[in-house]
């Protein structure tokens, strides 16, 4: 293997839904990857396990969105209600609402997590099905701006090949 420091790398990204770029971040975008197992013991070795089974990967996308905006909410808030009301051009209350019924099935798209510097935007990762979930919290703060902070969870994609059944992580 070989190592040279030019393999290292760092600075912002930028998420790409559906192949939409998202509202600006702040704070960054993290993923994180927890494969699942399961573990396998005989009788002839008591509790001892002989071998580690692969039961499937849990993938989450952290960040949180710095625009105070409709668009915003509506990325944030799959079950949500993106609605106007009112009448005449330019009136009207523009809203997401909050509140869905049991079994509503969340909506999904593609993900792309693309390194802002050039040189880097071939680093970066893609999840073939992503969806948010989970709470959003708000931040009302005198000294603070109003944050979104969100999770997507990456999901399988059944048109996928295996081994990459939920993404792709991309190398120089």
């Amino acid at each position: 293997m070989a190592k040279t420091v030019a393999n290292i790398t760092a600075g912002p990204a930028k998420i790409l839904l559906g192949g939409t770029e998202i509202p600006h971040t702040e704070n960054g975008v993290m993923f994180k990857i927890s494969p699942k197992n399961r573990m396998r013991n005989v009788d002839k070795y008591g509790v001892g396990n002989i071998a580690v089974i692969h039961t499937g990967d849990d993938v989450r996308v952290n960040t949180t969105l710095a625009e105070w905006s409709a668009e915003t909410l509506s990325i944030i808030y799959n079950p949500g209600n993106n609605t106007s009301s009112g009448t005449g051009s330019g009136s009207g209350v523009r809203y997401i609402g909050v509140g869905r019924s049991a079994g509503f099935i969340y909506t999904t798209t593609t993900m792309d997590v693309v390194p802002f510097l050039a040189a880097d935007s071939g680093k970066g990762a893609y999840f073939g099905k992503v969806t948010p979930v989970g709470e959003f919290t708000v931040d009302h703060k005198p000294d603070s701006d109003r944050l979104f902070a969100c999770e997507w969870v990456a999901l399988v994609d059944e048109t996928a090949t295996d081994g990459e059944l939920i993404g792709k992580i991309r190398l120089p």
